[in-house]
């Protein structure tokens, strides 16, 4: 059973030598000592209190080791976050509990805030798990060989990614690479023509709800047995097609009321969720599931669809004149690599899959939600749409080039709500942290331990990006403001590691280009044939809605929030967007029949 593995070596390695071992000991030091006599509950104390004993007496030589190699570096201790309980299993408990109630992130913006540090350690669990917005350069490219996903990542979503191209390290991510490259190649993504059938089923759908005047909730509820997430049918439909060269018709299912795809996007959604708490709650995650795999139910659905497209394209993957999409992409790699099989194509799809739904459902959502919000940005962008590609044309990747304003739009949208906020490596050696935006210098990294990158809190911090750092502003990705102004002091060009909606250095996303294609084709289609977006708060359900004491709030974007942003793997909206949309003349009436 996947996950079994990692079970047996956490409960050997992790918890009988840190909560089994010490009483055993502590007994037999009573016993050596004649104290097999004393009181009940005096034993019990000495049995607990051999445990933080234990740990304390197990990093005396750990320390000096780590002191010694600190100064070797030239380095600083991290600026550590202060618990009251042993492994500050306070600071995770708070950690976990005010993850649906503030903010997003905003528990760790008031560490960096109070240890006055770009840089910090959470210190969970006698594992240092390092925030790090100032040091990205150096994990993700200057030394990116002295850092990887690790086996305890890998371990946390074996079962439902598999080794695949974001879970694993070394020349076996190299391989899943290589064989992920030919997905996205140019012709691939500058083909449109799967992006437009799409298209015109997810407007028909709108169209449906618009034509009563319903609100749609376009990005997703996970809660529901028959999911409205139109991005996410969209985005699994387009998805799949370009994968496969055939899609799972998700999207009809909102037509005819046969949602046989409910069930995988229900078990996708859940498979997704378990492997983000997992994430958050670390290497204790096996603590939560003592009877086996939790991924498994949803994991059996998602490969009830899946396995038998799989298997169909590896028989015929000799088959090269074949216009199956999958065939043709795994044929020359089955060359490449003979011992290609069903388990190693299914984790990559399942990698790709992953990416190509959540997180363009993401950008799309937030997309929409901030037009909503900012009405002259949608007029303007309107505007470019009129004039580069018109009212009707389907747009082409020339014309996309072109449009400079959308995509300082989704630029500015993957900056304030980037569909990946968090990003894991773990060290596999010591090194020294360069640190510029920490008051201490070069700070200490030890090896195997965990440091996390937020790319939220990165992308709206204001020594970087200036006072206006939280604020939906297209304008800063375009040219010079300002006459004379120097291009190079625009942030995401003076500091490219400031910006990450789609990772960077050697394992940067190989879909990037994808992503900017099928969103910027959507939004112009989108623009072509809604006249109108606004939000529909009163449809968003019970405690979804942001806090009435966000209103008064003067941390970051919380005043003037209309919906509450939460991350599980992929950036979303709680309870999901509720919108009402009006078709433009000639598009209101693209269905007759009532609503869903």
């Amino acid at each position: 059973m996947a996950g079994l593995k990692f079970k047996s070596r956490f409960l050997l390695h992790s918890i009988a030598k840190a909560l089994l071992l010490p009483p055993v000991l502590a007994h037999v030091v009573l016993r050596a000592a004649g104290g097999v006599g004393l009181p009940a509950w005096l034993k019990i104390v000495a049995y607990a209190a051999s445990i933080p004993v234990a740990q304390y007496i197990r990093g005396i030589p750990a320390n000096r080791a780590r002191r010694r190699d600190m100064a070797r570096l030239g380095a600083h201790p991290v600026p550590r976050v202060k618990g009251w309980l042993p492994g500050n299993l306070d600071v995770l408990w708070n950690l976990v509990v005010s993850d649906g109630e503030e903010y997003c992130a905003e528990t760790m913006r008031k560490h960096a805030e109070t240890l006055q540090s770009a840089t910090f350690d959470m210190g969970i669990l006698w594992a240092s798990q390092v925030l790090d917005p100032a040091n990205v350069q150096h994990v993700l490219a200057t030394s990116f060989n002295d850092f990887e996903k690790g086996v305890k990542f890998r371990d946390m979503f074996d079962l439902f990614l598999g080794q695949g191209i974001f879970t694993t390290d070394g020349e076996q991510w190299k391989e899943h690479r290589a064989l992920a490259k030919p997905f996205f190649s140019r012709e691939r993504i500058t083909d449109f023509r799967c992006f437009d059938r799409h298209a015109d089923k997810m407007l028909h759908v709108m169209a449906l709800y618009a034509n009563h005047g319903d609100p749609m909730d376009i990005q997703a509820r996970t809660d529901s047995q028959f999911p409205f997430d139109i991005f996410c049918r969209f985005s699994m439909d387009v998805g799949t097609d370009f994968l496969f060269g055939r899609c799972v018709k998700s999207l009809d299912a909102l037509i005819c009321h046969d949602d046989s795809f409910g069930r995988f996007s229900t078990a996708f959604n859940a498979a997704t969720h378990l492997g983000a708490t997992r994430v958050r709650i670390g290497s204790l995650w096996p603590l939560f599931e003592p009877f086996g795999d939790r991924a498994a139910p949803a994991v059996n659905i998602i490969r009830d669809l899946i396995d038998p497209i799989i298997q169909d394209a590896m028989l015929k993957k000799g088959q090269l004149q074949s216009s199956d999409r999958l065939i043709a992409t795994i044929w020359p790699s089955s060359l490449i690599y003979p011992t290609l099989d069903v388990d190693l194509v299914r984790a990559e799809v399942m990698n790709i899959l992953l990416a190509a739904r959540d997180t363009m459902a993401s950008i799309l959502t937030f997309t929409i939600y901030c037009l909503t919000q900012h009405p002259g940005v949608q007029d303007a962008l309107r505007h470019e749409v009129e004039r580069v590609v018109g009212e009707s044309r389907e747009p082409t990747h020339e014309d996309i080039r072109e449009m400079r304003y959308l995509r300082a739009v989704l630029n500015e949208v993957l900056r304030l709500f980037p569909p990946v906020p968090f990003n894991i490596r773990r060290s596999v050696g010591s090194s020294a942290l360069p640190s510029p935006l920490s008051p201490q210098g070069p700070l200490y990294m030890p090896a195997n331990v965990s440091i996390t990158f937020i790319s939220l809190l990165i992308h709206r911090r204001t020594d970087i990006w200036g006072p206006s750092a939280h604020k939906f502003d297209p304008e800063r990705w375009l040219g010079p403001s300002e006459p004379g102004e120097d291009l190079k002091t625009k942030v995401h060009v003076a500091n490219p590691f400031a910006f990450l909606p789609f990772n960077a250095g050697p394992r940067i996303c190989l879909g990037q280009q994808f992503a900017y294609a099928e969103a910027s084709f959507i939004i112009i289609r989108l623009l072509q044939r809604v006249k109108s977006f606004e939000l529909a708060p009163e449809a968003q359900p019970e405690g979804s809605l942001p806090p009435a004491d966000w209103a008064s709030s003067t941390i970051g974007r919380e005043s003037i929030e209309r919906c509450r942003p939460v991350s599980s793997l992929v950036l979303s909206i709680k309870g999901g967007l509720w919108i009402r949309a009006k078709m433009k003349e000639g598009y209101a009436h693209l269905h007759d029949g009532n609503p869903l």
